[in-house]
C-alpha cells in the first residue's frame, strides 16, 4: 500500500512512471464546465496517469502533519487544469474524506469512481474553495473539453 502511495504522490519528473517528465499524449477527456467551481466529467478524464503526467503532486503539511496534497507544474492544456485546478492548489479533502494518510487518499479515489457528485475542498492562494464534480461514466467531448475537436466542412464543401 505505502508503494501505491509514493507512485500516486511521485513527482513526473522524477522518472518513476512511465512517460515520467514527458508532455502528456492528446487524451480523450471529457470536460464540460456547469457553473462556476462546478464540471461534468468523464469518469475517463480521472486516470491516474494522466495526473501524473500532468503535474506534480506533492504532501503538504502543516504543523508537521499532512493536511492534504499540493498540486504544482500543471500544463495549461492538461486534463487536471481542464477540471479547474490552478497550481498551488492544496487539495484537502476529495469526496468527503481528508487527504491525510495513503489510506484516506485510496479510499477517496474509490468514492470518486464510484461516480456521482463528489466535492473537493481546496485551499488557493490561502482562501478556502470548493470545487463540485458530477462523474458520469461517459460523456462526450464538446467544444467546451479540453481535447482538441476536429470540425467537419459544411454539407457540400470539400475538406483542404
Amino acid at each position: 500500500m505505502i508503494t501505491l502511495w509514493f507512485l500516486l504522490l511521485a513527482a513526473p519528473d522524477a522518472g518513476l512512471l512511465p512517460g515520467a517528465g514527458q508532455a502528456p499524449a492528446a487524451a480523450p477527456i471529457s470536460v464540460r464546465a456547469d457553473g462556476p467551481h462546478r464540471y461534468v466529467v468523464g469518469a475517463t478524464s480521472l486516470d491516474l496517469n494522466l495526473w501524473a503526467k500532468s503535474c506534480r503532486i506533492i504532501p503538504h503539511h502543516e504543523e508537521g502533519k499532512l493536511v492534504g496534497l499540493k498540486l504544482a507544474g500543471i500544463r495549461p492544456t492538461s486534463p487536471v487544469a481542464a477540471l479547474g485546478f490552478q497550481n498551488g492548489d492544496v487539495v484537502q479533502t476529495l469526496a468527503g474524506l481528508p487527504l491525510t494518510s495513503p489510506g484516506k487518499a485510496l479510499e477517496a479515489y474509490s468514492k470518486v469512481m464510484a461516480g456521482g457528485n463528489v466535492v473537493v475542498e481546496v485551499v488557493r492562494k490561502g482562501e478556502p474553495l470548493t470545487l463540485t464534480y458530477v462523474i458520469e461514466p461517459s460523456i462526450s467531448a464538446g467544444p467546451t473539453s479540453a481535447s482538441p475537436t476536429s470540425a467537419s466542412p459544411p454539407s457540400g464543401a470539400s475538406a483542404p
